[in-house]
């Protein structure tokens, strides 16, 4: 969890970087579309003014007990439903 200004920031540079070239180069034009009703665009200036970021993670593959490696069933699911848990 992230609550310090300057972190903050620096994190918001990066994630526009990124949004800038999700919108200026990765973006299908049916993607740009779809978004377009909901307003959003490369600039993220939430990411300064929210009291916390929180980093949300998932492991695709683990380590058994037995230290073999292991699939996680559904991780982008549950991270999901995780995520929504916490409005």
């Amino acid at each position: 969890m992230v609550s310090d200004a300057a972190t903050k920031s620096t994190i918001r540079v990066a994630a526009e970087a990124e949004e800038h070239k999700f919108y200026e180069c990765r973006a299908t034009d049916e993607w740009r579309n779809a978004l377009a009703s909901l307003g959003t665009d490369a600039n993220k200036p939430f990411l300064e003014t929210v009291p916390y970021l929180i980093a949300v993670f998932y492991e695709a593959h683990g380590l058994s007990v037995d230290g073999k490696k292991e699939k996680r069933d559904h991780p982008a699911d549950l991270t999901g439903v995780a995520c929504g848990l916490l409005s």
